[in-house]
């Protein structure tokens, strides 16, 4: 089974029975892409994102992190394609080298939603996830072994933890910097013009 396939299948067994058909007539569900397969939304996200298979597997983990947190928030045919693809652009952003802007992700959803919907998405799920979306070696190796088990994936060899990067390795902010979130560190050695 291509892994793709078996997140598929993962998915799906977070949703819940298939809602009434009159919901479908909502205004905020008439671009929803529920008529594309689970498989072919996750593995056009992949081939098009460029996300890593450790990345989607990482998405994954945040989307069940939510379900355990909240479980009277449910997962269906609905809501699952717009988690997933957030879920992807998020841990993207956090993980990958490449990655796209919010209005990339437009195009890479065959523009099912809009860049203000992919906006507040954004904001919802991070909110949702108390802003905590690092993947720890333990649930990434955790999940894997589930995945294997339960689904009987067969994963890339390439597949590594994102989260593999011993800390000693990430940059660290110097003493004098700002008590919030610095994406980057200035380097010491500036150039002069």
């Amino acid at each position: 089974m291509h892994f793709t396939e078996a997140i598929a299948h993962f998915l799906e067994s977070l949703c819940a029975p298939e809602p009434e058909k009159k919901q479908f007539a909502k205004v905020e569900f008439q671009t929803e892409p529920y008529s594309v397969s689970l498989f072919h939304w996750v593995y056009h996200i992949y081939r098009m994102s460029k996300i890593s298979p450790s990345g989607i597997i990482s998405t994954c983990i945040l989307l069940d992190r939510i379900r355990l947190a909240f479980p009277t928030l449910h997962f269906s045919n609905l809501n699952v394609r717009r988690l997933f693809l957030i879920g992807a652009m998020v841990i993207s952003k956090v993980y990958e080298d490449v990655t796209y802007c919010n209005k990339d992700w437009v195009v890479i959803s065959h523009n099912s939603f809009t860049l203000h919907q992919i906006n507040q998405m954004e904001w919802e799920l991070l909110v949702l996830l108390n802003f905590m979306v690092s993947v720890s070696l333990e649930e990434f190796t955790s999940f894997s072994h589930f995945l294997l088990r339960d689904y009987h994936v067969h994963m890339p060899i390439s597949l590594a933890p994102l989260s593999a990067v011993h800390h000693s390795q990430r940059p660290t902010p110097q003493k004098d910097s700002v008590g919030y979130v610095e994406f980057y560190v200035p380097s010491q050695n500036k150039r002069q013009p």
